[in-house]
This record gives structure tokens, C-alpha cells and sequence, in this order.
């Protein structure tokens, strides 16, 4: 059965090799990214995560305002019965939104945000002592 795999492999590919060829272009953008995330200090570096989140609020922040109003309507009562199923669709279909739109976002910054995690990885291998300052 090795021989059949190793002869199939070799002509149509391993699935190793596959899976590789789809991520080659996601490396090269992290590698690329690196570059620019090494010269960061560590508080600069720590300040990329908050970043991050900012981008991901910002995207879906007026989705998430309508809702919440929708909501607040629902619990108190503002909305009539023959309205509510409506209502509810409404939060549902926003919710699909603001999936889809947090997901694009997540796309854009996927290889800064690997870069930041390999580069504070290798920071963190690298040094003998850590230290800590806390923060909000």
C-alpha cells in the first residue's frame, strides 16, 4: 500500500504539499510584515493587540448599536406582538453582517497579527529575565 501512496504522491501530490502551496502566500505577507513589526518597542508592540480590537469594533460598531437599540425595544415592550418576529429577523440578519464584516477584517490583519505574535514569541525566547509593567 506504501508503494501505491509513494508513486500516487509523487504524481498528483501529498496532501503536506497541498496544504502548503494554499498558505505559501499567507507566510509571504507575515514575512513581509515582520520586517516592520521587529523595529517596534514593546510597549509599541503590546499596542498592536489593542489596535486590533479597535479595528474590529470600529468595523461592526453601528451593526451592534442597532441592535442593542432593537433589543432594549424588544424588553420593554415598545415593539407590538405582530412586530417582534420581524424584529428578531432584523437582529439575526445584522448579526450575519457583523460576522461576515468581523471576518473580513480579520482576513486584513491576519499577517501583521502573526507577525506580532512571532515577533513577541522570539522576544520572549531571547531574554533571560521578563519583567512586567501593568497596565489597564
Amino acid at each position: 500500500m506504501s508503494l501505491l501512496q509513494n508513486i500516487l504522491g509523487k504524481f498528483l501530490g501529498t496532501k503536506s504539499d497541498k496544504d502548503l502551496k494554499l498558505l505559501k502566500p499567507i507566510i509571504d505577507k507575515v514575512n513581509k510584515k515582520s520586517a516592520g513589526i521587529e523595529v517596534l518597542s514593546n510597549d509599541q508592540l503590546r499596542a498592536k493587540t489593542i489596535e486590533f480590537q479597535l479595528k474590529l469594533k470600529e468595523n461592526v460598531s453601528s451593526e451592534k448599536e442597532e441592535i442593542r437599540t432593537i433589543q432594549l425595544a424588544l424588553d420593554n415592550d415598545e415593539v407590538p406582538v405582530t412586530e417582534k418576529e420581524n424584529s428578531y429577523k432584523k437582529i439575526d440578519a445584522l448579526k450575519k453582517t457583523c460576522y461576515k464584516k468581523s471576518e473580513e477584517v480579520l482576513l486584513a490583519i491576519l499577517p501583521e497579527a502573526f507577525a506580532v505574535v512571532n515577533e513577541t514569541a522570539k522576544r520572549l525566547t531571547e531574554n533571560n529575565t521578563l519583567i512586567v509593567n501593568a497596565t489597564d
